[in-house]
């Protein structure tokens, strides 16, 4: 990925003052190693190759720079976005050039800063968008299912973002159980027995659980992939073993891993890695109270997202084991794909409790308040079952709406 950033300024804001911001927007910019930085001082930028730039980024440093921007949309056959901030009528000039590109059809995003200080920020965030997009663009993905073949889902998944995924079966995946040593499942059970209690002792149980976590770690790295997608009940009734805790500790060290072979919530938990440094969890939308909140629940979520966490039996089967944990984080951003993957929903939200709420429901649950939706409009716009929960960190916003205009989706951010 390469980014061609230009940076607008008038002289009628004063030379000094736009050679001095100049010189430390550069500064800023050249932590970022796929960043071109070309200037603009009231005249216009010649001698640039835009064939070799995937975006092109407009940081109006001051407002009388509107005709400077559309001249270099006009040069473009790529997306363009703007970046403003509240000063210097930088802001009026981003709305003008945003409002002639949308007349004539053009993909433009535009962010923005109210401090001009803040700009570098808003900037780094929404780059950590692009970023996961080029990072999906290149993912490889480890399906693994019944019968060893690649899914309509995850086709459906290559497609849209280009990835690749290779398939293998259960069978495979019991085999490789074989080749785990004692040494490993020793390994992680001690480093999981600091992190959560072992209430019920190191049993059988629990070692063949972890067995699944080293042989899908090792299935996922030795086949050159860095994610996983796991179509999980077959597995689970065919030869009674549970993947949560697979799934789980997949997730904490870094390897986004989908259950229930779930393509549409995998680029979701690749987003919340790469913006937030911490994993998504998936969750069912369980439930829709009176009293106005969502329960979320669900059995795989990765223990750095919570804390007083719990082994217990599946929900559904009873079979071994799962994870119950309270969320870590109050503020989280609830996020789904539509089915063909146009369209992202996601909806600002505050965590009101957490935990095994219920012996009814999955066993991580949380009660959350979604923050600007009537329930009634989230059910009717929610176009399947789960959805990914996210940790929201400050820059998060502007990293999805950047994300998402990378990918040219609609973005419903609620």
């Amino acid at each position: 990925m390469r980014i061609a950033a230009f940076l607008l300024a008038s002289k009628v804001h004063g030379e000094s003052y736009v050679r001095a911001l100049s010189r430390k927007i550069i500064s800023c910019l050249s932590n970022c190693a796929d960043v071109d930085v070309f200037a603009s001082l009231d005249g216009e930028i010649t001698g640039v190759d835009y064939s070799v730039y995937e975006y092109a980024v407009l940081i109006h440093l001051t407002g009388g720079t509107s005709g400077a921007a559309k001249k270099i949309i006009d040069s473009l056959n790529r997306p363009a976005m703007l970046v403003a901030h509240g000063e210097h009528n930088s802001l009026p000039s981003a709305l003008s050039v945003r409002g002639w590109a949308r007349e004539l059809g053009k993909r433009i995003a535009l962010m923005y800063s109210p401090s001009l200080n803040k700009l570098c920020e808003v900037f780094n965030s929404a780059y950590r968008g692009l970023k996961a997009v080029e990072y999906l663009r290149g993912l490889n993905v480890l399906e693994v299912n019944s019968d060893g073949s690649i899914s309509d889902g995850a086709r459906s998944f290559v497609k849209f973002f280009g990835a690749k995924v290779k398939a293998i079966s259960y069978r495979e995946l019991l085999k490789a159980l074989v080749d785990v040593s004692e040494e490993e499942v020793s390994k992680v059970v001690e480093e999981l027995g600091e992190a959560i209690p072992l209430l019920g002792g190191v049993g059988t149980e629990l070692r063949n659980s972890i067995k699944v976590y080293v042989a899908l770690k090792k299935a996922v790295l030795g086949s050159g992939a860095n994610s996983l997608s796991i179509d999980c009940f077959p597995m689970i009734i065919e030869h009674g073993v549970t993947p949560c805790i697979a799934v789980a500790l997949l997730n904490d060290s870094g390897i986004p891993a989908a259950c229930e072979n779930d393509f549409n919530s995998l680029p979701l938990l690749v987003l919340s890695q790469l913006i937030t440094g911490a994993p998504g969890w998936i969750a069912n939308i369980s439930e829709v109270l009176p009293s106005g909140y969502v329960r979320l629940s669900h059995c795989t979520i990765a223990l750095k997202l919570g804390f007083s966490c719990l082994l217990m039996k599946h929900f559904e089967t009873g079979r071994p084991l799962s994870i119950s944990c309270s969320l870590l984080h109050r503020k989280v951003l609830v996020a789904r794909f539509s089915n063909n993957y146009r369209a992202l929903d996601v909806y600002r939200a505050v965590v009101n409790s957490s935990g095994l709420l219920s012996t009814s429901q999955c066993r991580t649950q949380a009660l959350v308040r979604l923050q600007s939706i009537d329930l009634g409009e989230f059910l009717d716009r929610a176009s399947g079952n789960h959805h990914v929960v996210i940790p929201w960190i400050k820059g998060a916003d502007e990293s999805i709406k950047a994300f998402s205009w990378a990918l040219g989706v609609k973005l419903n951010m609620y």
